[in-house]
């Protein structure tokens, strides 16, 4: 029974990896609708830059660094 936890496990994870950053996203558009001066460019590169980031660095600290360069 544990033999078949893991691979499931892992294949719940890889599912879920899509529906997570979808979520990242919109939230994301959400936090940059109110500033006037932030093109759709730069908010999905912006979003990029974080998801990146956050996969290289511990906790969320990846989200803020990655896109404190794309914000004012």
């Amino acid at each position: 029974s544990d033999a078949l936890l893991h691979p499931l496990s892992l294949l719940l994870c890889i599912f879920l990896m899509p529906l997570n950053w979808w979520f990242e996203w919109r939230k994301w558009i959400l936090t940059n609708k109110f500033a006037d001066r932030i093109t759709k460019e730069n908010i999905w590169q912006g979003f990029l830059a974080g998801m990146v980031t956050s996969m290289l660095t511990p906790g969320l600290v990846g989200y803020f660094i990655g896109r404190s360069f794309y914000t004012e």
